[in-house]
């Protein structure tokens, strides 16, 4: 045991008791750092998604809640991999998903067409890039990809851990994206890029996240009421009583609303990602949309007697 300790733990020479006591101290506390890095992994089986999600058209609006869950693990090519279920309300997501993050890559892997190819790649620094690859609902061609610039990583609290942020912008012909990619969860929107690809006028908002670490409330009512709350702002108006002009459009929006005083603007893009949010207390707004490639999107506005979304096509 004596001889044990010395290995382990030598004094610092001319230290005696007081260096071996360092020592063991500065040993412990890396033990302890290592055992919290790695108890947190990319949706361990149990961790859940609540989304709300919305379908907007011309002339409605239907909505509701979604939810995905990390229902398993599965071995593929002798790699331990998670099965995702369901998604938000989304075709391609009710199927089982499957995806492995490989830590030494630092790459989460998306498996399609029988190979587990990058969907999430962490080990790209600002100004690099790299591709996303996703199934094609196109064409006869199985798959399709995204090229993804990263614009930024940061590391900041989420959720009461500090977890790194990696923000990032890409598209092709059919799509583009812009989002913020969350260590460990995903993003603020749909897991998934490609929700568009099975329903084009498909918006999701994550409600609630969590799992055996920690855990995610958009807001506190889901905290307090639980993440499936029917919520009474998500009442639908008639459309009517907005005027949202012009539409198509390539410079300002306007929106216009003589009844009902607006609270907040949202601004999507095709796949569902946050462009901007804007709170508001006013009868009219005006949102310039110059600098957004061409595209279809959604704009969210909500009032205090409910929401509508619109789906704006910028020229």
């Amino acid at each position: 045991m004596k001889v044990l300790k010395k290995i382990l733990f030598p004094p610092a020479q001319g230290a005696g008791k007081k260096g071996t006591a360092a020592m063991l101290g500065m040993v412990m506390l890396g033990l302890l750092f290592t055992s919290k890095v790695k108890a947190q992994e990319w949706f361990p089986v149990g961790a859940k998604w609540t989304y709300s999600v919305f379908y907007p058209s011309d002339h409605y609006t239907k909505h509701g809640i979604g939810h995905m869950e990390c229902t398993k693990d599965t071995i593929i090519e002798g790699i331990t991999a998670k099965v995702l279920t369901h998604g938000s309300m989304c075709d391609l997501s009710y199927e089982e998903n499957i995806f492995y993050y490989n830590d030494t890559m630092d790459i989460l892997y998306y498996y399609v067409e029988d190979t587990f190819r990058p969907y999430f790649d962490f080990s790209k620094k600002a100004g690099e890039v790299y591709y996303i690859y996703f199934p094609n609902y196109y064409n006869s061609h199985p798959l399709d990809s995204i090229l993804i610039i990263v614009d930024s990583v940061v590391i900041k609290p989420f959720a009461g851990i500090n977890v790194r942020h990696q923000y990032i912008r890409g598209g092709n012909f059919h799509y583009s994206t812009s989002m913020q990619i969350i260590e460990y969860m995903g993003h603020l929107g749909s897991f998934y890029h490609i929700s568009a690809t099975c329903d084009f006028d498909y918006i999701s908002e994550l409600r609630c996240y969590s799992d055996n670490t920690f855990s995610y409330f958009s807001k506190p009512i889901y905290k307090e009421q639980g993440c499936d709350v029917n919520l009474s702002i998500n009442e639908v108006l008639n459309e009517e009583i907005f005027a949202i002009y012009p539409n198509p459009i390539r410079d300002k929006l306007k929106i216009e609303n003589r009844e009902l005083k607006i609270k907040q603007i949202k601004l999507y893009n095709i796949t569902g990602s946050l462009l901007q949010s804007i709170n508001v207390d006013s009868n009219e707004l005006e949102i310039n949309m110059r600098n957004l490639q061409s595209g279809v999107y959604f704009v969210k506005i909500t009032t205090e007697k409910g929401m509508i979304i619109k789906k704006i096509v910028k020229l």
